[in-house]
């Protein structure tokens, strides 16, 4: 028998078991807050693969109303600022009905609203606070023409699936709409989502 075995067995039966019964909690523990991790990292890759869903959907429908209803004589925005600028110009166009402006109006204000979170969490440093903490932490650098500072935000689970949600919500509403004024094939979406886009867009849906 080895010494580390004969030293073992000299430590009383009670104190054995609660040293097995503490490395089981601590595995569990740690198999718990690795879990949570994988739980907040797939949501932070759910809001980059959504979002990069939304900036398409912008660019298709900026691209459309550049081919249709402009001399080409503006470059397509590429930064995301630049895109709710353009967006803001589409909504004072008289061509447009008053419900299509709106829904223009709502598109580049919902996306700014969304995006000032998701800009932290996408291009921020993200990172978890350890321990049994649920907080997460975003750095990001902020600049201010010649001078920088560090931006500091907080975030739990809970804030990260709301923001996850809000931004499916928002895909989802503008998606159908956005396919209907670039007269995409009318079977992507359903007859009802179809109908509904129309409605919102000042049309009549019959």
């Amino acid at each position: 028998m080895t010494p580390v075995k004969r030293l073992y067995r000299r430590i009383p039966l009670v104190r054995r078991w609660a040293y097995i019964y503490a490395k089981q909690v601590k595995a569990k523990r740690k198999e718990a807050q690795w879990a949570y991790v994988q739980s907040v990292l797939l949501t932070v890759g759910n809001i980059t693969i959504m979002w990069a869903g939304i900036e398409r959907l912008l660019d298709e429908l900026i691209a459309w109303y550049q081919q249709n209803c402009t001399d080409l004589s503006k470059k397509h925005p590429k930064p995301f600022s630049e895109k709710i600028k353009y967006l803001n110009r589409m909504v004072v166009d008289e061509r447009f009905t008053d419900e299509t402006s709106n829904f223009f109006r709502f598109i580049a204000s919902e996306a700014q609203r969304l995006s000032e979170n998701r800009n932290d969490i996408i291009h921020g440093m993200l990172w978890h606070k350890g321990g049994l903490s649920l907080n997460w932490q975003t750095q990001k650098v902020v600049y201010d023409g010649p001078n920088a500072s560090l931006s500091h935000r907080f975030y739990d689970h809970d804030d990260l699936q709301k923001l996850s949600k809000q931004i499916s919500k928002f895909s989802s509403h503008i998606a159908p709409v956005i396919w209907v004024i670039l007269a995409g094939n009318p079977e992507k979406y359903s007859r009802e989502q179809i109908r509904l886009a129309l409605i919102e867009l000042g049309f009549s849906a019959d």
